[in-house]
């Protein structure tokens, strides 16, 4: 063999080693480190309305049931009751729901008798949990994979005397055979949602956020699933700050989630249901385009809820902005904020759309007609959801009169205090 040809071969055989080497997997280890997507400081909840129990038969917002046992050596005339979305059991007797009973519920040490299972037999469920410091953890696990769960932060509900009436009317129409109690009485909830670790890639740090959007207690390998989102980020965020902007910017949890980091492209190879690890590796692939604030909103038509049709850009007349409320029927912290909207559009200089999740026309009809709302409203697509990477509710995007996206923020107040300046 010539020297010429020798060389060729080395040359190629190191040429092979270094692609191999830069297609190297990288596997990242993540803890158990489960956060809200608002922040660990964040004061932002959802209530939990709670429920006289009747004749042993507790009641959701279609339903009746009869309880099949009562937890050991406990008087129903003890107990209320409530729920919590999960949809990670599909054998649950409530759709989407997990009932819970409360003991001594006006009294500082009540107590949590959580049905996890979902088969209204409360002696099969361990345990009670009681509260320590006003607060406390509850862990629901995924039917199918015992080892995956979702969590919540319950705490004590401190709902301000002008707000009280108007959340009490709003969970008495939605639970027509329910007697509610006094909302002194309820309980708050924060979904532990997001995974956060930080790691360090090439000796820089990152931080990984897994979002378990769809509230199942398992991290979804799958492109249509549109809840899971995963977050590869520069530099290590602070647990304690709202998320909610970062996670906006997730990408589903598939092989085309690709991140870009430190000037290099990243893709996403493979995780668990537990989201205990995750695997990347260096990709040609590029990243994906994201709606943030400056970004043009295209041309975007919509079905409103009588039927006809609206192009966004036919709102942004005569010089005024813009307001996409995204919301629910279901949603506390909607309807709190829901009259600073009704300031905001008092202002004469902007256009609103409310934009419904997780709600049927009937639902919406039935609000708008009760809340007075003066402006079109829409039952949310999986197109628009995916233009504007909508994950948390309320959501507020304000986009000017030239259509670029100008706020994009979780409290109207701030939406109002901009818009007061123009």
């Amino acid at each position: 063999m010539n020297k010429k040809a020798y060389f060729n071969i080395v040359t190629l055989f190191l040429f092979f080693c270094l692609n191999i080497l830069s297609a190297q997997d990288l596997k990242f280890n993540i803890p158990n480190n489960y956060v809200n997507q608002f922040g660990a400081k964040t004061d932002l909840v959802s209530f939990n309305p709670l429920f006289k129990l009747n004749n042993n038969v507790i009641a959701n917002k279609t339903e009746n049931k009869l309880i099949k046992r009562l937890p050991t050596h406990i008087q129903e005339a003890e107990l209320v009751y409530g729920f919590l979305f999960f949809k990670g059991n599909l054998a649950s007797e409530f759709d989407s729901e997990i009932p819970f009973l409360v003991k001594d519920y006006k009294s500082e040490k009540a107590e949590i008798y959580l049905d996890k299972n979902g088969n209204l037999d409360f002696t099969d469920d361990g345990s009670p949990i009681t509260f320590k410091n006003d607060e406390l953890i509850i862990t629901l696990e995924n039917e199918s994979n015992k080892a995956s769960a979702y969590h919540y932060k319950l705490g004590k509900s401190n709902i301000a005397s002008n707000n009280a009436s108007n959340l009490k009317n709003r969970f008495v129409s939605k639970y027509p055979s329910a007697e509610i109690v006094d909302t002194k009485f309820w309980l708050t909830n924060q979904r532990l949602s997001v995974k956060l670790s930080h790691q360090t890639l090439n000796n820089k740090p990152i931080t990984i956020l897994l979002n378990d959007a769809s509230s199942d207690g398992i991290y979804t390998f799958n492109t249509n699933d549109f809840g899971d989102r995963v977050v590869i980020t520069e530099g290590h965020l602070n647990s304690n700050k709202d998320l909610s902007s970062v996670l906006r910017l997730g990408e589903p949890i598939d092989n085309n989630a690709v991140f870009l980091l430190y000037g290099k492209e990243y893709g996403l190879k493979n995780t668990n249901q537990q989201g205990s690890f995750i695997t990347i590796e260096e990709t040609n692939l590029r990243t994906s385009i994201k709606t943030k604030v400056g970004s043009v909103v295209s041309e975007l038509k919509i079905e409103v809820l009588d039927g006809s049709t609206v192009d966004l850009n036919d709102l942004l007349v005569d010089e005024k902005f813009l307001l996409l409320d995204f919301g629910g029927t279901w949603c506390g912290g909607c309807i709190m904020q829901e009259p600073t909207v009704k300031e905001v559009f008092k202002t004469n200089k902007v256009n609103i759309v409310g934009v419904f999740d997780h709600d049927t026309k009937a639902s919406v009809a039935n609000y708008v007609k009760k809340h007075d709302i003066k402006w079109p409203v829409t039952l949310m697509t999986p197109e628009v959801k995916s233009i504007f990477s909508i994950n948390a509710y309320p959501t507020y995007v304000l986009i000017a009169p030239n259509r670029k996206i100008v706020m994009i923020d979780l409290k109207s107040e701030n939406i109002l205090e901009y818009i007061n300046k123009k």
